[in-house]
């Protein structure tokens, strides 16, 4: 199960897809941009051409914004293929360190081989991540998972405990996959520069999602990032040779070349965060501490929220299906203040209706 199933949500309550209230995937409240959707309507005559295989131009300016080598970067279609197409360059069975709870799917691409071996850390909902991860690293572990911020919890790592992480499966050989897919939406103070530590170690596998800072889910659009050479070579062994459409890359172009756009997002989602998370808990709801878009809450003084939310137009993500989290855990994007004031109104209808 995935947030962002609005089409479908959209037809079995009979609406439009524009009267419904996503609150499910974690994409830019802001919404598209002007750069982009100007990229997207002034280049549609480039689509009688193939793509650019190389993404030259989007490299680029990729690697001057991380301050990284654009020869080790790998353009994707989207951060979930790039995930794919890592577990497709082992020819053999691996051994997994994941801690959950955590986005799907980084199993989902290891179970299609029989052969591998998934062990899981269980995050505390309210500490995160804590130094005990270090005694489930052995040398056995092919890879590693971190997610961060987390989803769907949106804590970060102490950034002492991240180094000792990375020390421990540097000498161990072990790959570390470090999905910061939110790391944009954090707040400047916060963030974390894992790009730094992914150059000099050869071990990071850094993938990183375009979609949801620049709210293009509809055109996919992704990046990995590594300074392992070998491995650079065996995912260009194993990409199909169009990764990415045209205009997902010129999407990723302008927003590139448009950062100053962007600027203000942290900032608005904090705020809006928190009047959420607020509110949330003024209804009597736990809410976890997140440094996201999105906010995990458990729920339960009303039974099966989600059906009951759709009934006022409004889809949140039910979270009973990601390992570590129960029925009555919920997760809900940060949208803007109207949306998010239209949730609050409705949640607010609900517990009123119940009492």
């Amino acid at each position: 199960m995935h947030g962002g199933d609005i089409y479908n949500v959209s037809k079995e309550l009979n609406k439009d897809y524009k009267e419904v209230y996503d609150f499910s995937a974690n994409i830019n409240p802001l919404g598209l941009s002007k750069a982009i959707k100007d990229s997207i309507t002034e280049n549609v005559e480039k689509l009688i051409h193939y793509p650019d295989r190389y993404a030259h131009k989007l490299k680029e300016l990729v690697a001057k914004k991380y301050h990284i080598a654009k020869d080790n970067i790998v353009v994707g279609n989207g951060a979930e293929e790039l995930m794919y197409r890592l577990i497709h360059t082992y020819r053999r069975g691996l051994r997994a360190l994941i801690p959950i709870p955590t986005f799907m799917a980084y199993e989902e691409s290891l179970s299609y081989n029989k052969e591998n071996i998934i062990e899981n850390y269980n995050i505390d909902l309210d500490k995160g991540i804590d130094k005990d991860i270090l005694d489930c690293i052995h040398k056995e572990l092919d890879l590693m998972y971190l997610c961060l911020p987390n989803n769907p919890i949106g804590s970060l790592i102490d950034e002492n405990v991240l180094l000792e992480i990375i020390k421990k499966t540097f000498e161990l050989k072990v790959k570390l996959v470090i999905d910061i897919s939110f790391m944009d939406f954090v707040e400047q103070n916060k963030k974390i520069d894992v790009y730094s530590y992914a150059k000099q170690f050869e071990n990071i596998i850094l993938i990183n999602s375009f979609t949801k800072v620049y709210a293009i889910p509809g055109l996919r659009l992704g990046i990995l990032y590594t300074e392992d050479k070998e491995l650079l070579k065996e995912l260009a062994l194993v990409a199909p040779t169009w990764v990415a459409n045209t205009l997902a890359l010129l999407a990723g172009e302008a927003a590139l070349e448009h950062e100053k756009d962007y600027e203000s997002l942290p900032d608005y989602v904090s705020k809006e965060r928190a009047y959420l998370s607020w509110e949330l808990q003024g209804l009597g709801f736990k809410v976890y501490k997140s440094y996201a878009n999105y906010l995990l809450f458990y729920c339960d003084n009303i039974k099966d929220l989600y059906s009951k939310l759709l009934t006022k137009n409004i889809i949140i993500r039910k979270c009973e299906t990601i390992k570590g989290l129960f029925e009555n855990h919920y997760r809900i994007a940060v949208r803007t203040h109207e949306e998010n004031e239209y949730f609050i109104k409705s949640l607010k209808e609900l517990v009123k209706e119940i009492k």
